[in-house]
């Protein structure tokens, strides 16, 4: 048995039409920003589930709000940060230290999966050498995807109206 739900927006509108064109930026900017934290959060729940992770692994998983258009996504890479005046590495985020103390980009590895690899060369059209392995695919992000991608616009919607009546009561305008 299915019910109506009638949503009635007109004194949202009103409210949000009394704001300036930035703080109605802000109010939009905001509101994609709890929903990308949402999912951010999401997707280092699956992160943790699917590979032993810890807080260096978990740094790595970003979440990008656009500036220019209306939106957010949501990244798994590695980010180092460096000091201008000397250039040394002073933070990394999203490599982990393996056992021989060296830093490796495993969480874009465990997203996507990695080839098979061998060492040695090509002779006679095959590849021959040592068989090294390969990296299996977690797909972490295309999990929480389906996961949250059901309930995104219920949790847009209200993360809108929460940061328009705040960003109101910020301005004056209530």
């Amino acid at each position: 048995m299915a019910r109506d739900v009638t949503y009635d927006d007109a004194q949202l509108r009103a409210l949000f039409n009394e704001l300036s064109p930035k703080a109605k930026r802000t109010a939009l900017r905001g509101g994609f920003r709890g929903v990308a934290n949402k999912f951010r959060r999401q997707v280092i729940g699956n992160l943790r589930t699917s590979i032993h992770s810890g807080s260096d692994l978990e740094k790595g998983v970003r979440a990008l709000v656009f500036k220019q258009q209306l939106g957010f996504r949501v990244t798994v890479g590695t980010q180092v940060k460096r000091d201008k005046a000397t250039r040394r590495v002073v933070s990394t985020k999203g490599f982990h230290v393996n056992r021989r103390g060296f830093e490796k980009p495993v969480l874009i590895w465990a997203e996507d999966g990695t080839k098979d690899r061998r060492t040695g060369r090509i002779r006679g059209g095959k590849r021959h050498g040592a068989y090294r392995g390969s990296m299996r695919r977690y797909a972490f992000v295309d999990l929480a995807r389906r996961q949250f991608g059901a309930s995104v616009m219920n949790e847009l919607k209200k993360s809108l109206v929460e940061n328009t009546i705040r960003t109101a009561k910020r301005y004056g305008c209530i």
